[in-house]
């Protein structure tokens, strides 16, 4: 058997690439738009989704029924529990909004202000306070906070950081704070004043302060923990701003 071997210069492939009829690049400017391009290249543009042709007011309403079937009624999240993934992409995003990009662009701002947001830390704090810096979080959309140890704050710092948040969210509605009897034995005057309860009145969306009793309240600290309450109210009627506030035993 004879094998000839032919140079690579003198292949026929090589020869046809080298002569192939070519257009010329277009100048700068002139490159077509990527849908021309698909349309070059036999490729047609997906069609909308019938959903995507609605309003978005429409819009916002399915993903809000959407997400709560899967997260519940009175959906909650303890931040402490995703501290650890990154605020970018945090573990408590629901599903039905990672179907895709642009899903995820119109449901999270349904998402934020559908959720209350627990925190039980200044570290909690500070992550909640990354992820609602992001690009489409945004802290106006945020409608409900809950603080589970804000009787935590110690005595003498300048800055409640969890007021901070809350007077930054100007969208928030609802406000839950929980207090320990044992942090009651004083006056309602000194309460305010130890966590600069007065932060409280920058709040000029709020309808709603929750007081949460934790532990044993006996007939001293029922009397104390009402008349709080009833100084949020005055207080915010003062300023022409009706806010009701309640009184109930913590729930975890």
């Amino acid at each position: 058997m004879v094998v000839t071997t032919i140079p690579y210069e003198e292949r026929p492939q090589r020869n046809m690439a080298n002569t192939a009829r070519t257009e010329p690049l277009p100048e700068l400017g002139d490159f077509p738009s990527l849908g021309e391009s698909m349309v070059r290249l036999g490729f047609q543009s997906p069609a909308p989704s019938p959903i995507m042709r609605l309003p978005l007011e429409i819009h916002e309403k399915i993903w809000k029924e959407t997400m709560l079937l899967e997260l519940g009624n009175d959906p909650a999240i303890r931040v402490r529990n995703y501290i650890k993934s990154p605020a970018t992409r945090p573990g408590f995003l629901p599903k039905s909004l990672l179907i895709s990009k642009m899903v995820l662009r119109e449901m999270h701002p349904v998402f934020v202000r559908l959720i209350t947001f627990r925190t039980n830390s200044i570290g909690d704090n500070e992550y909640l306070r990354r992820y609602l810096d992001l690009p489409n979080g945004g802290r106006h959309n945020v409608r409900s906070l809950r603080f589970d140890f804000f009787d935590c704050f110690p005595l003498g710092l300048p800055i409640n950081h969890d007021l901070a948040l809350a007077t930054s969210c100007k969208g928030l509605t609802t406000i839950q704070i929980t207090l320990h009897w044992s942090r009651v034995h004083r006056t309602v005057d000194e309460i305010v004043s130890h966590y600069h309860l007065k932060k409280v009145l920058d709040c000029k969306s709020l309808t709603t302060f929750n007081l949460a009793k934790k532990g044993d309240f006996r007939e001293e600290e029922e009397d104390k923990i009402l008349m709080l309450a009833s100084w949020v109210e005055c207080a915010f009627q003062a300023q022409g701003q009706v806010v009701t506030c309640h009184v109930f035993p913590y729930r975890r």
